[in-house]
């Protein structure tokens, strides 16, 4: 290595790969061994604080990590990971409860596994993300209170149609329609045995499209009261009315079940038997679960005619794999509503399970949780909705 005066050091430590690169400007202000100091950005390295001992490991005889988490500059923990168990430092001092026990939190990390557990912080939860696990985040919720828990993906992300990747006839049907009734989801295929579903799939989303079965609700009304009967929504519709009426109507929306609220109001004014209006309303439903009625609030003369109308010929819907019986049958929960218990070869596997993987990594950009690369989909990133990180459609 050639002799170089060395007048700063804020380069830190070299790699022996580059004694000879005299020429790089970084040379000049590296070392070979910089042990036990900290380099400057004003080119002096001074030495590093001592250390404290605060407290013995959760298992001195098994591998363990320390990560931060720092919701500000002044509230920042150290949290130390153990085998399926998560620590709390704060201070100076390990983190009590009101009883001066020290707080802990379960978790499924092996320690084999904790170095490869990847995280990312947005305010009071942390997100976690390791191939073998679920994606969970770690709340925050008072200053010695953390809470771990696997993030509900109610609505995706999938895997590509298997009519389109397999074609091999295989079709699903679920005996549950509605959201939140429990059913069963049996494959059917011309070869045996079946391997649609292994005991890894618990916890799985599967998706179901199918022809849809109500496409649209008309109907006059000369009274107050709804026309036609709710229909549920998802993607794009019209609405209309037409003929001659003084009347208030309402075109209202259930999402979940959480009750009726008004979505637009149209209101015409009858004078000598000609409407002041009709209506045509062309939107798009993003949610899942939601239905839509027209109501008919106030009334004063003529014949309301209104119809409400479905654009697509088809209908998707989503459960959640509780228990597999068999490779051709499973008991799943409805997430959101299936057209019918018809078969259909239209359907998706879920993207993340104990079969196909989990997401190995994640980051927070302009709003959404970007997830990346599973042991299945190693080149594969998932965007979640803008301010919504669970959400991936």
């Amino acid at each position: 290595m050639p002799n170089e005066p060395l007048i700063n050091f804020n380069s830190g430590e070299l790699s022996p790969l580059i004694d000879a690169r005299s020429d790089i400007e970084k040379y000049k202000a590296g070392c070979r061994v910089l042990e036990n100091m900290i380099p400057r950005v004003y080119g002096i390295a001074e030495r590093r604080p001592g250390l404290q001992f605060i407290r013995a490991a959760i298992d001195n005889d098994t591998i363990g990590r320390v990560i931060p988490f720092i919701y500000s500059n002044s509230i920042a923990y150290i949290i130390e990971m153990g085998d399926q168990v998560f620590r709390f430092y704060f201070d100076g001092g390990i983190v009590l409860d009101s009883n001066s026990n020290i707080v802990t939190t379960a978790t499924p990390y092996l320690a084999a596994d904790l170095f490869e557990v990847q995280f990312v912080q947005s305010l009071d939860v942390m997100y976690l993300t390791h191939q073998s696990y679920a994606p969970r985040t770690l709340s925050r919720t008072s200053a010695s209170e953390f809470t771990l828990e696997e993030i509900d993906f109610r609505f995706g992300p999938f895997l590509t149609r298997n009519d389109y990747i397999e074609d091999n006839d295989v079709t699903l049907s679920c005996s549950a329609i509605n959201a939140t009734e429990v059913g069963t989801l049996t494959a059917i295929g011309p070869f045996s045995p079946l391997s649609t579903f292994q005991s890894g799939h618990v916890g799985s989303l599967w998706k179901l499209t199918l022809p849809r079965v109500i496409t649209g609700t008309d109907g006059t009304a000369t009274v107050t009261g709804t026309i036609g009967d709710a229909i549920g929504i998802d993607g794009p519709f019209t609405f209309k009315t037409s003929g001659h009426w003084g009347a208030t109507v309402e075109l209202q929306r259930n999402e979940d079940d959480n009750g009726w609220e008004t979505f637009r109001t149209w209101t015409s004014v009858l004078t000598a038997g000609v409407g002041s209006l009709n209506a045509q309303y062309t939107g798009i439903e993003y949610a899942q679960n939601t239905s839509y009625r027209i109501n008919v609030t106030t009334y004063s003369g003529g014949t309301v005619q209104a119809s409400l109308t479905v654009n697509s010929s088809t209908q998707s819907g989503i459960v959640r794999v509780q228990a597999v019986t068999s490779a051709s049958v499973a008991t799943v929960k409805v997430i959101s509503r299936l057209a019918s218990t018809n078969t259909t070869k239209q359907w998706n596997e879920g993207a993340w399970s104990r079969v196909r993987g989990y997401p190995k990594t994640l980051c927070i950009s302009q709003g959404r949780a970007i997830y990346a690369g599973t042991a299945f989909q190693s080149q594969t990133l998932w965007f979640s909705q803008t301010g919504a990180y669970s959400i991936i459609t």
